[in-house]
């Protein structure tokens, strides 16, 4: 189920959904919902601009979100990295890392020192991206890992990423 603060904010708020990560990187498309004021003014500024997306892309997307077969492997992958999020949250909690409960294909794993951690596991092999990146405002050290792509050898994994955590 999605958070949203929409419920206290109902005209601030817009809920975007990607399907990039669900359907293919070559479709960067999203919907977006929320109040029609701002909505508007979004579409407006998009209009056969630089950001304006293709009917071509829009029927693609459209076919492969009511196709029985598509919806199907989206479910699949979706069990998938939910379960490899799962085996790699409980080996990293055997290393006394705790993280919360994620479904998607990321998690997010605080550390001491962002730098620190993205070196030490590049130079074991394992690529994670600079939670900076990501933030609007500096709140912790954190790095993405693209836990979905683990398929083995969780505990071996877990134990790199708590220790370049811990720094």
């Amino acid at each position: 189920r999605d958070v949203s603060l929409g419920t206290w904010l109902p005209g601030q708020v817009l809920h975007i959904r990607s399907f990039s990560k669900s359907h293919g990187p070559d479709l960067r498309i999203a919907a977006i919902g929320g109040p029609t004021e701002i909505i508007e003014a979004l579409v407006a500024r998009r209009i056969l601009g630089p950001g304006w997306t293709s009917r071509m892309l829009q029927t693609i997307l459209h076919d492969l979100l009511t196709d029985s077969t598509s919806i199907s492997e989206v479910n699949d992958a979706r069990r998938i990295y939910r379960s490899r999020q799962k085996r790699l949250s409980e080996a990293l909690a055997a290393h006394g890392v705790m993280l919360p409960p994620s479904d998607g294909i990321n998690t997010w794993l605080e550390v001491a020192d962002e730098r620190s951690a993205i070196v030490q596991l590049a130079a074991a092999g394992i690529r994670v991206a600079a939670g900076t990146a990501f933030e609007a405002s500096t709140s912790g050290n954190f790095v993405r890992v693209t836990a979905g792509l683990v398929r083995s050898d969780f505990g071996s994994i877990a134990e790199l990423l708590a220790t370049a955590a811990r720094g």
